[in-house]
């Protein structure tokens, strides 16, 4: 998505996982905040391509770290 911008997702040498999808709901993974935002920006402006609209109400920031 932003790979070029930000450091955003995780993997391996192989892959890197920006997003993962469950049925209606997407997870989006980022190392930092700003990249967090930032990716959450770019996918509001592709989902207004769409006619989609983003439900604020169900948005939930879970930050982890790893070791």
């Amino acid at each position: 998505m932003a790979e070029e911008v930000c450091k955003d997702g995780i993997g391996n040498q192989y892959t890197t996982i920006y997003s993962l999808l469950f049925a209606d709901d997407q997870l989006l993974i980022a190392q930092d905040y700003e990249d967090l935002e930032y990716t959450t920006r770019k996918l509001i402006d592709e989902y207004e391509l769409w006619g989609l609209k983003l439900n604020v109400k169900k948005l939930n920031i879970c930050p982890y770290e790893t070791h």
